[in-house]
């Protein structure tokens, strides 16, 4: 059998972080969601210093360190959190590059951020994984670079595509005894007048069936995905 020995159980007791950074102590101890009283685990101090560094992300400090201790003593557990911020950043400009078939406005619809928003690695993430979905670029890639100037916070979000080519072309020859030779096509093109519309012909030719057929598709109604 498996022998399991709980050992001593322990409870929050102080939450120490940094009282000289730009965000609150009270502020950091309530975004650790570490609680004094409530139990004690290594889980749970994982977990504050993910939720805690995603935080700080969130409010524009996108290059924060989080990292977090703790000392036992008569079945309590007293937390440090030492917290690096990093410098402030807030999104100044964005600039796209390489969607030289794609309009801009199909880009910025995906966007999860906005001029003037705390700069957040998540947000830009986040964006990247939406452009991707899209289907119409091979390689998706954000950086920021500071904006000249006096202020060290101004930043510009450089977004980099690269676009798949908008044409494929499927054919699949085949043989059968009801129809003898036979083949089927497609043409489409997936990035139509760049605006991420699909449109193309589809066929199938037979000594017994000969069709061809037109598609398109809209994913936005209205502004809407659908």
């Amino acid at each position: 059998g498996i022998r399991v020995e709980e050992g001593e159980r322990h409870r929050v007791g102080r939450v120490d972080v940094p009282e000289d950074l730009p965000i609150p102590a009270s502020t950091l101890r309530e975004w650790s969601g570490l609680e004094p009283g409530t139990a004690f685990s290594t889980l749970a101090l994982v977990k504050a210093e993910t939720t805690l560094h995603d935080r700080l992300d969130r409010a524009g400090y996108p290059e924060a360190v989080v990292s977090g201790g703790y000392a036992l003593h008569d079945a309590v557990a007293d937390v440090t959190l030492r917290v690096e911020p990093g410098g402030f950043r807030r999104i100044a400009s964005v600039a796209i590059d390489g969607a030289t078939r794609t309009k801009p406005k199909i880009l910025r619809r995906e966007f999860q951020f906005e001029e003037g928003d705390p700069l957040s690695r998540d947000a830009m993430i986040a964006t990247q994984q939406r452009l991707y979905r899209l289907g119409i670029f091979r390689t998706v890639k954000l950086d920021y670079v500071p904006v000249e100037g006096d202020d060290p916070a101004a930043q510009t979000v450089r977004v980099s595509v690269q676009e798949a080519p908008p044409l494929t072309l499927a054919v699949g020859p085949g043989w059968t005894s009801e129809e003898g030779a036979r083949i089927t096509f497609a043409l489409t093109h997936a990035n139509l007048g760049g605006y991420d519309r699909t449109a193309g012909l589809q066929g199938r030719w037979s000594g017994t069936e000969q069709r061809i057929q037109v598609f398109a598709s809209e994913p936005r109604v209205f502004g809407r995905p659908i």
